[in-house]
């Protein structure tokens, strides 16, 4: 993973962020780093649940790429959405891919000096190395707004009672001035 991409990242979420607060409200530095603590447990749930010898339910739908994306994202949430120093940061390009446990090890690690950004944005820059972190964070953020984002009720047929309320949609246009439709005054009628 880049340092342009861990900025994309960062400015993605931020803008779920900011879409979804509503649905989906924003934890702070502190908490966003212990989610991202038990994203990276199920991460590692996950691992375990691919070795056959253990009699472990197979079917959850937690992937080690989905927990990670969504562990990154929490880590993503506790770097301060201003967060502007990107040139003084001192990131490095990691030559080894990580293992899920040496990741939960640096989130880990995060819990204990949450004021560290720099060793936040070199752990997501990890996760970066054991996946896709720019397409599965992609992905991750775009089914967690499909499944939190509040869905349009649907249009209801209107009743015979509410076709004349204030509240209808339904205008009809002004009467022209001079133009008479019928005329059902006293006396208008045929002598």
């Amino acid at each position: 993973m880049t340092e342009d991409e861990l900025r994309q990242a960062h400015g993605d979420v931020w803008r779920f962020r900011a879409e979804m607060n509503g649905v989906f409200p924003t934890p702070g530095r502190d908490d966003s780093l212990v989610f991202a603590f038990t994203e990276v447990a199920e991460a590692l749930d996950a691992l375990m649940r691919e070795n056959p010898v253990y009699k472990r339910n197979n079917d959850k739908e937690h992937t080690i790429e989905r927990e990670l994306a969504q562990c990154a994202m929490m880590l993503l949430t506790a770097v301060p959405s201003g967060f502007r120093d990107w040139d003084s940061l001192d990131t490095y390009k990691f030559v080894a891919v990580w293992t899920p446990r040496q990741i939960a090890i640096r989130v880990a690690m995060c819990l204990e000096v949450p004021s560290d950004i720099p060793y936040i944005l070199r752990t997501i820059m990890a996760i970066g190395t054991a996946i896709n972190l720019p397409e599965k964070l992609s992905q991750e953020l775009d089914r967690m707004r499909d499944k939190y984002k509040p869905k349009p009720e649907p249009k209801r047929k209107m009743n015979d009672s509410e076709w004349w309320s204030d509240d209808n949609p339904v205008r009809y246009p002004q009467q022209q001035e001079g133009l008479t439709i019928a005329d059902y005054s006293e006396g208008g009628g045929v002598e």
